[in-house]
């Protein structure tokens, strides 16, 4: 089987092998300063909390490097395909937790292959059920999760809040790309990479990269317009440690918004040439040089470009992407059920018997069933739904007011969802 146009055996080879010789790196950042509380959300909680741990921040990563590894013995090791995942979370949590991260990680490698660098082993993650656990272990007070180097450490929180899950992809990013090319990567590739990760939505079968939040680019735009956000030259310059001494919600919306740009302006242009950079800074290239050798001398016109593509954005820009997200969340547990040869022809059926909470899953096959709550509360803002029959298949079909189809599909095999089968396509409907 392939996935990715790559043969899976292949694939997963070339994610868990990296060279046995590569050196230990220094602990990185303490990690983003994560929500606690399900009333606040992630960055609005960075605003509010980061503020007293910037004296500290040498301290706290010394004293997480030498905590124990699980706090009290009551943590259960489960091991995943890229992950060992220790954690006193009840059995089903365990199970949403390993797809999310799972898939993730096939995310992350997907977008990152340009970097070089291997993974030779499982990476360690730690997911406390609350702060206590959190803490004994190391855990950073007033934060909801880091990668301290070595561990991914994360608290549950209220089960299924979004900002848990946001805040794992992030500091899950760091981690990853510290086993894949060590800890030489410039602070705003770093962080700007895992906010882009951070954001992507998840549809059980995989996520959707690139969206816009609507929110974050008001911010950004507010930043950039009113003198807020600094030159990307200054940027550019930022270390580590700078970041770490100032946590600044400006600085992690600029970076993400360079990252974005890079990867996505006039069809993603300039995405081999940052993966260039990446690869070369990860060789030991100084960043400045990295960046004069693949994008030319100076940044002046980069950010010209930067800020002109930033404010001629218009309001919901990927609100596409959005409804391409919601019908690949409502396909995957259609076609679950559909493996279970519970077949529903009409689009209303199928929500009715999905709120009433009787869509049927094969165990070994399983999502949550909060993700398709999440994707039923915003259907009307996608467009009208149907389920429509063609010959020997079923598919879900999201018409949006400009007329797209947006058109889930799916295959199953042994009464389960056939791995990668789950696609979203667009086309013009017909008239």
């Amino acid at each position: 089987m392939r996935e990715n146009g790559m043969p899976m055996r292949q694939q997963a080879d070339q994610r868990l092998v990296i060279p046995a010789d590569r050196p230990t790196q220094p602990a990185r950042r303490i990690g983003w300063c994560g929500h606690l509380a399900p009333t606040i959300g992630w960055r609005e909680h960075l605003a509010r909390r980061c503020a007293p741990l910037r004296p500290a921040i040498g301290l706290v990563i010394i004293a997480m490097l030498a905590a124990p590894a699980v706090a009290g013995g009551k943590l259960k090791p489960y091991k995943s395909r890229y992950y060992i995942i220790h954690t006193d979370l009840a059995a089903e949590r365990v199970a949403e937790v390993r797809l999310r991260i799972e898939k993730m990680a096939e995310a992350y490698h997907e977008r990152t292959s340009g970097f070089g660098g291997r993974i030779t082993k499982r990476l360690p993650f730690y997911m406390f059920s609350d702060q206590q656990g959190y803490l004994a272990a190391g855990g950073v007070r007033d934060t909801g999760g880091l990668f301290d180097g070595k561990r991914l450490m994360m608290i549950a929180g209220p089960e299924g809040h979004p900002g848990t899950w946001r805040l794992m992809q992030h500091e899950g990013f760091h981690q990853f790309v510290h086993a894949v090319i060590g800890g030489r990567f410039p602070a705003w590739g770093n962080e700007g990479m895992a906010e882009y990760f951070g954001d992507s939505e998840f549809t059980g079968d995989g996520y959707i990269l690139g969206v816009i939040p609507p929110e974050r680019l008001r911010r950004l735009q507010h930043w950039i317009s009113e003198g807020h956000a600094i030159s990307i030259n200054e940027m550019m310059k930022m270390s580590q440690g700078s970041w770490n001494a100032k946590l600044s919600l400006v600085h992690y919306d600029q970076a993400w918004s360079m990252i974005y740009f890079l990867a996505h302006a006039q069809n993603g242009k300039y995405q081999r040439h940052l993966n260039r950079f990446i690869r070369d800074v990860s060789r030991g290239d100084q960043p400045m040089n990295a960046w004069h050798k693949n994008f030319g001398k100076g940044t002046r016109a980069f950010e010209k470009q930067w800020r002109d593509y930033w404010a001629s954005m218009p309001a919901n820009p990927t609100s596409d992407k959005y409804a391409e997200a919601a019908v690949a969340k409502v396909t995957s547990f259609y076609a679950r059920s559909f493996a279970q040869r519970q077949v529903f022809k009409r689009f209303d059926e199928f929500v009715a018997a999905a709120k009433a909470g009787r869509l049927k899953q094969h165990e070994d096959d399983w999502l949550p069933p909060m993700l398709l709550n999440e994707a039923l509360r915003t259907l009307d803002d996608h467009g009208e739904w149907e389920i429509r029959k063609l010959p020997g298949r079923y598919q879900v079909v999201c018409t949006r007011p400009d007329k797209m189809e947006y058109i889930g599909t799916f295959k199953v095999k042994n009464r389960q969802v056939h791995k990668g089968s789950v696609k979203v396509t667009k086309k013009r409907a017909r008239r």
